[in-house]
C-alpha cells in the first residue's frame, strides 16, 4: 500500500492504492450512494442499484484514485483523469453481460458521447469524481483527498488541476472555491442532464 498522507490524530490515511476486493466493493458503494442518480439516470441507465454496483466495481479502475482509508475502511475517493488515463472506464463486455449486445453497444456509444471534451490538456489533472461515505461526510474527509491531489499533482509536475461541478451543489462549489478553485466556465446541460435533477455544470480550475 502506498501511503501518501497519515493523519494519525484522526486514524484516517490517505493511499493511492486498494488492496483488497472489499475496499474495491466499498468504493463502489460509495460512489453509487453520492452519484446515484447520474448514473441511473444519465449514463449507465441501470435496472437496479446491484447491477449499478457491479457494473461500478468492475469499471473502477485503482491506479487512477486516490482514497481515504481509516483503517482498513475507504471513507472517501478522488477519482483522477490525465491525458492517458481515467479512474472509470467500464468494459465494454461488463456492459454486454448486464444489458445484452445491443444494450451493451448503445451504452458504450452513450458514454463516449458523454465523456467529449472531459479530457484535460497535457498539463491538467482532471478529478472526475470525488465523494465521501455517507458516515464520515462534515469530518474533513472530502477536504483532505482535495489536498492529497493537489499535492499529488505538483510532484507529478501538472500545472493545474481541473473539476466540474454540477450547478446544483453549491455547497461543493464553496468548498472548492475556499481551496482556490476558481470558475472558469459554466456549461448549459439542461436538454440532456434535466432528468437527471441539475441544468449544468460549472468547471474549475486550480492553478499550481
Amino acid at each position: 500500500m502506498e501511503i501518501i498522507a497519515p493523519h494519525p490524530a484522526d486514524g484516517i490515511t490517505i493511499v493511492r492504492t486498494l488492496v483488497s476486493p472489499a475496499q474495491r466493493s466499498q468504493c463502489a458503494a460509495i460512489l453509487l450512494d453520492a452519484f446515484r442518480v447520474k448514473i441511473e439516470a444519465l449514463e449507465l441507465f441501470t435496472r437496479t442499484p446491484q447491477q449499478a454496483l457491479r457494473l461500478l466495481e468492475r469499471g473502477i479502475q485503482p491506479e487512477m484514485g486516490i482514497y481515504a482509508l481509516r483503517e482498513d475502511q475507504v471513507l472517501g475517493v478522488a477519482g483522477l483523469q490525465t491525458r492517458t488515463g481515467k479512474f472509470m472506464c467500464y468494459p465494454p463486455a461488463a456492459l454486454r453481460a448486464e444489458f445484452g449486445w445491443l444494450g451493451g453497444l448503445l451504452r458504450q456509444a452513450w458514454l463516449g458521447l458523454m465523456a467529449l471534451g472531459e479530457t484535460p490538456a497535457r498539463s491538467q489533472l482532471r478529478i472526475s469524481m470525488l465523494a465521501v461515505d455517507p458516515a464520515a461526510r462534515g469530518s474533513g474527509v472530502g477536504t483532505l483527498l482535495l489536498q492529497a491531489v493537489i499535492d499529488h499533482a505538483r510532484r507529478e509536475g501538472f500545472t493545474a488541476v481541473v473539476l466540474e461541478v454540477i450547478d446544483t451543489n453549491p455547497g461543493a462549489q464553496r468548498l472548492y472555491e475556499r481551496i482556490g478553485f476558481r470558475q472558469v466556465h459554466r456549461m448549459q446541460t439542461a436538454a440532456i442532464t434535466a432528468r437527471a435533477g441539475f441544468g449544468g455544470f460549472i468547471r474549475m480550475q486550480l492553478d499550481l
